[in-house]
């Protein structure tokens, strides 16, 4: 706003465009383009038109109604404390919508338009909606391609989403709708009504298609119930074998020296190494055991 200003303070110095200077005219191009116009024989009528005195189209440009401020608030809700001013926003509007495109819409159209700008950005409403919007202000286009266009990501999947677009769309005008499902995937526009499939498109799905026949090895037999038979498995080779257990004998001459090697081992402990020094003694008690 204030560069147009400025800009009017040179137009009451220089009365017309041919009197201005190049940087002027740059100035004054830039600004123009800006606000939509982009052929300088518009840029020139303009300039001088604003130069006589008259307002500049893009200066005069889009102000939201008090209804929109109020439905998108309410649409917005607590994130109403960190967005963009409404102001900011319109000036943002009036940015990206060439002035000629705008000129041809009714207030209600504008404020549905800008409603979907303020939600998805004026970036995105350039992108996907102005190039429609201009086809639709040429009678190239219709209502419901301009309502196509005003999509946005996971529209069809949160219930708020949806009954905003169509509010908007239905501010715009036109009879498309985005159908509530739940189901979309992020970041891509889906409407059940666009993906039907016909009742008889599987008819004939399978006509013409001839399949590939395997070849197997001379000798193999190709019967699938022998071919894949699950292999049988012998689990007696997994048993490990009983040993035979050893047949013990009870022999009290082997009892009654194994007492004596014990006393001995006592002895020996006390200090007397009698007993294991003197074989003869041992074999001697022994006899007396036995």
């Amino acid at each position: 706003m204030k560069k147009l200003v400025a800009q009017y303070i040179r137009a009451i110095e220089h009365p017309d465009w041919d009197n201005l200077s190049i940087s002027d005219k740059s100035e004054m191009m830039k600004i123009a383009i800006a606000n939509g116009i982009t052929t300088l024989p518009e840029i020139r009528k303009t300039y001088n038109e604003f130069a006589k005195g008259g307002r500049m189209n893009a200066s005069k440009g889009y102000s939201p109604s008090d209804s929109i401020k109020k439905k998108i608030a309410n649409w917005e809700g607590s994130s109403m404390r960190t967005n963009r001013s409404f102001e900011d926003e319109a000036r943002d509007f009036n940015r990206v919508i060439p002035s000629e495109v705008r000129d041809r819409l009714t207030q209600q159209q504008k404020d549905a338009l800008y409603s979907y700008g303020y939600n998805v950005g004026m970036g995105r409403l350039k992108e996907r909606v102005v190039p429609i919007l201009t086809a639709y202000t040429e009678g190239k286009a219709s209502k419901e391609d301009v309502q196509r266009a005003m999509w946005a990501s996971r529209d069809n999947e949160l219930r708020g989403l949806t009954t905003r677009r169509n509010a908007e769309r239905e501010m715009f005008g036109g009879n498309y709708r985005t159908k509530f499902t739940g189901t979309g995937k992020l970041g891509i526009h889906v409407d059940p009504s666009e993906y039907t499939i016909p009742t008889n498109y599987f008819n004939n799905f399978n006509a013409g298609i001839v399949l590939p026949q395997m070849q197997m090895p001379n000798g193999m037999d190709t019967d699938p119930e022998t071919l894949y038979k699950t292999p049988t498995i012998d689990e007696t080779l997994f048993e490990k074998p009983a040993e035979p257990m050893e047949e013990i004998t009870y022999n009290p001459q082997e009892d009654r020296m194994e007492g004596i090697r014990r006393l001995g081992n006592v002895l020996g402990m006390m200090g007397d190494d009698s007993v294991n020094k003197s074989l003869g003694i041992l074999d001697y008690v022994g006899r007396i055991y036995s």
